[in-house]
Order: C-alpha cells, then sequence, then structure tokens
C-alpha cells in the first residue's frame, strides 16, 4: 500500500526566510526593517521598493549560500516521524531556478525526508502561472503545510487540506475555512497527523 503525499511549504514553514532576509537586507541598506512591518507576505510595501526591485532583493539573497542557516525549531523531528507514515513533497513559491540550492539545503539539513521539490515561482511575475493548489492536485496530496492563507484556501476549494503553519501578522485570519487547520509548531503539525 503507498503512503498519502503531504506537501510542505518552505519558507516560514521550514526555513525561516524573512529574519535571515531582513537582517541581510537591514545591513546593505543602512534600514531597520523588521518583521512586524509585514501585515501580509508582500515584501514590495515594507522595503519601499517596486516590485521587481523586491524580487531581484530576494532573489540575491537566495542565491548565496544559506548552509548556515538553521531550520525552524521542531522540523527536523516532526518531518523525520512525518515522512515514515506519508510522503512528503516540498511546494514552494520559490523560483524554479533555485531548484537545485533548495533542494541541497533541504537534502543537507533534513536528509531522506522529501520524494521530490516543486517551485511555482511568484505569481506576479510568472509568464504562466501555477497555483499550489494544482500543484497538489497533481502530486495527489492530501494537504498542504503553509504560511499562506491564501495558498491554504485555494487548496481546500480543490479537497486538498489546509494546515496553516506558525502564528505570523501575514497569516491571521477571522475564520478559517473548515478544512484549515491551524498548527503553531511543528509539534502541533505532527500531532495533527498523529504521528
Amino acid at each position: 500500500m503507498s503512503k498519502e503525499v503531504l506537501a510542505c511549504d518552505v519558507d516560514e514553514v521550514i526555513f525561516p526566510l524573512l529574519d535571515h532576509f531582513l537582517e541581510d537586507f537591514n545591513a546593505t541598506n543602512g534600514t531597520d526593517i523588521t518583521t512586524g512591518h509585514f501585515k501580509t507576505y508582500d515584501f514590495d510595501g515594507p522595503l519601499g521598493l517596486s516590485v521587481s526591485e523586491t524580487v531581484e532583493k530576494i532573489y540575491d539573497f537566495l542565491r548565496a549560500d544559506h548552509s548556515h542557516i538553521e531550520l525552524l525549531e521542531g522540523v527536523e523531528d516532526a518531518t523525520g516521524r512525518l515522512s515514515s507514515n506519508y510522503e512528503l513533497e516540498i511546494v514552494t513559491a520559490r523560483h524554479p531556478d533555485f531548484e537545485v540550492s533548495t533542494w541541497r539545503y533541504l537534502q543537507e539539513k533534513l536528509p531522506n525526508r522529501f520524494r521530490g521539490i516543486k517551485l511555482i515561482g511568484y505569481a506576479a511575475i510568472m509568464e504562466k502561472p501555477v497555483t499550489k493548489a494544482a500543484v497538489c492536485l497533481e502530486l495527489g496530496a492530501v494537504a498542504l503545510i503553509d504560511d499562506s492563507v491564501g495558498h491554504l484556501n485555494e487548496c481546500v476549494d480543490v479537497g486538498v487540506e489546509g494546515v496553516l503553519f506558525g502564528d505570523y501578522a501575514w497569516n491571521q485570519s477571522e475564520k478559517l475555512q473548515p478544512e484549515i487547520t491551524r498548527c503553531f509548531n511543528w509539534p502541533s503539525v505532527a500531532e495533527h497527523f498523529n504521528v
């Protein structure tokens, strides 16, 4: 019998992108922008840049070596337990150009946890945008673990369960769809999936 598939985002779910990006951005630009400035996960507003300038800054950051950056707390144990019962697939909005470096980081930090990786890119700049919901359907995923309410709403609309990860300013919602469960950390994700 084959295992069910769980899809999982990378940034702010496994990898603490925003904290480290802002540390680098502030040092380079003499600014003092904090995660508190982010009410959505659109970086251009808080950074005071155009979308294209923002994308280039993020891409510059993603091109650097991140092997020194630690995973979010609890992810090693939880993904180890989840991978015993589920096939884990990465589904991220990083640009497809970063597939090799993202996969290398994940294999270094979490070896043999993930079956594969799909990078859909930032929809606003992609020639042919693809949703995480469409990728989850293609993979046969039963759920997506993500920090974006928007991505999860699209998933539950097509029958894929949503697990809203974290307690971030950008993922607050007065009312979540019944098929979306908030898990504040990795131990609660493992508990949600009974592992």
